[in-house]
This record gives C-alpha cells, structure tokens and sequence, in this order.
C-alpha cells in the first residue's frame, strides 16, 4: 500500500513538472528569448523612430506650406493682372474699332445731307403731285411740314458736321464712344431728309392701293353683314354683342359718304375706316357664337347629389346606438368607480 501511495506521488510530481516546464516554454516562446532590459530598449528605439518619423513629416508640410501658400497667392495676383490687361486691350480694341466707325459714319452722313439737299426739288416736285391727285389735307399734311422744314435742319446738320469733323481729326480713339452717339444721331437724320422724294413717292403708292382695295371691302362688308345679322337675333346673344354690329355699321357708312365725294376722298382715311368694320363684324360674329356656346352650358341640368333614405337611417341608427352607451359597471375594462365618473 505504502509502495502504490509513493509511486502515485511520483507519477503527480512528474505531471507538474512537465506542466511547469510547458508552461515555461510558452512563456518564452510568446516574449522571446531575450533578457527583459534588451526587449525594453528595443521598444524604446522603435518609439523614438516612430517620433522622429512624425517630426519629419510635420517639418516636410511645413516647408511644403511654406511654398505653396505665396506660390498660389502669387499665381492668384498674376491671373488677376492678366485678366485686367486682357480686359483693356479688349476695351481699348472696342474703342479703337468705334473710333474708325465714327470716322466712316461721318463720311456718309455728308453724302447723305449732299442727297437731301439735291433731293429737296424731286420731294417738292412729287408733293405737288400728290397735293393735286389727293385735295384732302390730313393725306399729305406731315410730309408737306417735314418737306419744308428740310433746308432749315440741312443747314444746321451741315454746321454740325464741320464741327464733329473737326473734333474727330484732333481726337483720339478714347473719346471714341461718347462720340459716337452724336455721330449716329446725325446720321440717322441725313438718311431721313435725304428720303423725303422716297417718303412721298411710297405715300402715293399708299394711296393708290387704298383707292383700288377699299371698293373690295365695301363689298365684302356687304356681303357679310346680313350673314351676321341672321347671327344676332339669336336670343341667345348679349346686347353687347350687337353693339359691336352697331359699330362696324358706323364705320361702314361713314366709309361710304367719304368714298362719294370724287376727288377729294382721302382714301387712305376711307380703308381704315373698312378694315376696322370688317374687324369689328368678325369680331361680333365670333362673339355671338361665345354667347350662344354659354347659355346652352348654363341651360345644361347639373346632376344632383342627394343622400339615400338608408345611409341616413344607418346613420341615425349609429347615433341611437352611441346615445345609450355607458361605461362601468362590472365590465372587463372598468369597475365601478369609472362608471360613477363618466355619468352625468
């Protein structure tokens, strides 16, 4: 007995020690083999490494910094000044181009006062024409007052021009624009008084339509109006809407009294007077079918909601049902308490 006890013992103490000795091993195996003080100095110099790692990247962005912020400040201002001196010489090419053009409009203004003034026997020629074929006063009126009030501007845009010539020859292409406004007004007026034989002759050819087209539409006023008329007794149709009828009638007629005094009809006032009553008899007639389309939409019947007899009786059955409602008693929910609390 006592031999199996001391063999057991033995057994457990070789057990242990193969633990300890296990146990051991791992421990180096996970720390390594190196004395603790060697280890400590080695994670020392790794930290110090990492640092000056740190430091030097810290150090290289600031340099890079301290490069790149004027860099960019410096492109900044050039692009700035680029710019500018881009913006400039693009002006000062307007400019210069204006000032050219000032210089050519001028030229034509003095050729067109050379035409206006050469022009004034041919306008005043035409207008005695025009006077003779038309007696009526309000036909040629503004172009008899723009004909003799032609030497008179002549005169003063030719003064104007010396000067504006002689003051573009001693300026530079810097007062270029405020120049040019002056030059284009002048120029727009020498074309005007040098059109005044064209602004007659077109005048007469004004007339002669008007003289030829407003018989036409004397007659397609006729031919329309009792078609429209048929229109408008409709009861249907608003009295404002014969009123439009009422008017073309007045145009129409006064159109016609003109047209019967032979030869000192305005006609140009004649055709007018006949496209506004065609106008106003195209106008009453689509008006008309307006009014009409309205009233049959008015005169339509409209479908009529009405509630049935049994949603109303379900209805006033669920208001029944909800009146005699009451809470408490010995129901699940509540006791007796809660019944005494809602009652009144």
């Amino acid at each position: 007995m006592e031999l199996n006890n001391a063999t057991n013992a033995a057994e457990e103490n070789l057990v242990f020690t193969k633990a300890v000795i296990a146990g051991m091993n791992g421990l180096i195996e996970f720390f390594g083999d190196k004395p603790y003080a060697q280890r400590l100095e080695e994670r020392r110099l790794a930290e110090q490494k990492a640092a000056e790692e740190d430091r030097l990247r810290a150090e290289q962005t600031k340099t890079f910094l301290m490069f790149a912020v004027p860099t960019v400040a410096v492109l900044a201002v050039l692009g700035l000044i680029i710019a500018c001196i881009a913006a400039k010489r693009r002006r000062e090419g307007y400019l210069k181009g204006l000032f050219v053009q000032n210089e050519r409009d001028i030229q034509r203004a003095k050729e067109y006062l050379v035409k206006a003034t050469n022009a004034q026997l041919e306008a005043r020629s035409r207008l005695v024409v025009l006077i003779a074929q038309n007696p009526t006063k309000s036909a040629w009126e503004d172009i008899s007052t723009a004909i003799n009030e032609a030497p008179v501007k002549i005169n003063e845009l030719i003064s104007l021009l010396e000067k504006l010539e002689e003051s573009h020859q001693s300026s530079t292409w810097r007062q270029a624009e405020n120049e040019s406004k002056t030059v284009s007004a002048l120029l727009a007026t020498a074309v005007a008084l040098a059109g005044l034989a064209d602004l007659v002759k077109k005048r007469e050819q004004e007339i002669t339509e008007a003289r030829s087209k407003s018989p036409e539409l004397a007659n397609q006023y006729s031919a329309t109006e009792q078609s429209v008329i048929e229109t408008l007794r409709h009861k249907d149709v608003k009295d404002s809407t014969r009123q439009l009828l009422s008017q073309a009638k007045g145009k129409y007629n006064e159109a016609v009294a003109t047209m019967e005094f032979g030869d000192g009809v305005n006609w140009l006032g004649v055709y007018a007077l006949l496209t506004s009553a065609l106008a106003l008899l195209n106008k009453a007639k689509s008006s008309a079918q307006v009014d009409k389309n309205a009233a049959e939409e008015a005169r339509r019947p409209r479908p009529v909601y009405r509630s049935s007899p049994s949603h109303r009786s379900t209805y006033s059955g669920s208001r029944r049902s909800t009146s005699g409602f009451k809470v408490g008693g010995g129901g699940r929910f509540s006791g007796g308490g809660a019944s005494r609390g809602f009652r009144k």
